[in-house]
């Protein structure tokens, strides 16, 4: 896994009555007379949300895993599906998290998080309800092919090998099973009536 996720034992909702609030992203210039003057630094804006899960002892456990190995401490951004606009996006700690033991099952975690502008290229390969990033994509009508988040070209292809959930789309058909790959399974060119092919860890 190159790129972290949000681990899908983990529940993508939330409790979503929170404080969002844009990251002054403005640069500001003091003048002699009349109103500062500003202009903006970015084109995007990281929005800070403070986002708090129900979890129950064994997801508590994961979460605490996912921070401190997963995302070094909080260090790395990682793939999280927003529930409010149910689309994958890179999130980030922006300080430890905070977690109640309501009792030995139960625990309530909230963080400070950091929604990032800029939308993965993975985007639309994520799957419904999930935060997994594809180990794979070969998007043979589209042009867009990459490996564990990568974006790479389509001669890459032929190097994918494991055993992964693969989800095929042969004329218009959509069907997901796992499969073991073998060096050049996966082809440069679109296999007969072929239009998407993408994979994911097991």
């Amino acid at each position: 896994m190159s790129v972290p996720f949000w681990p899908d034992s983990l529940p993508v909702s939330y409790v979503v009555d929170f404080e969002q609030t844009p990251q002054d992203s403005r640069a500001m210039f003091d003048v002699e007379v009349g109103e500062p003057i500003s202009r903006p630094r970015t084109t995007g804006v990281i929005q800070r949300i403070n986002p708090t899960w129900r979890l129950t002892g064994a997801q508590a456990e994961t979460f605490r895993t996912f921070y401190e190995r997963t995302t070094g401490q909080g260090a790395l951004k990682f793939i999280m599906r927003d529930a409010l606009r149910d689309a994958p996006q890179w999130w980030k700690f922006a300080a430890p998290y905070r977690m109640i033991h309501l009792t030995k099952q139960r625990a309530r975690v909230s963080a400070e998080i950091l929604v990032m502008p800029h939308v993965p290229w993975f985007a639309d390969y994520v799957r419904q309800g999930r935060s997994t990033v594809p180990a794979f994509v070969a998007d043979y009508e589209g042009g867009v092919y990459g490996i564990d988040g990568t974006r790479t070209t389509v001669s890459q292809l032929p190097t994918i090998a494991g055993t992964y959930l693969v989800s095929r789309t042969v004329s218009g058909v959509t069907t997901t099973q796992e499969e073991t790959l073998v060096a050049g399974d996966i082809t440069e060119t679109a296999p007969l009536n072929t239009t998407l092919i993408v994979g994911f860890e097991v």
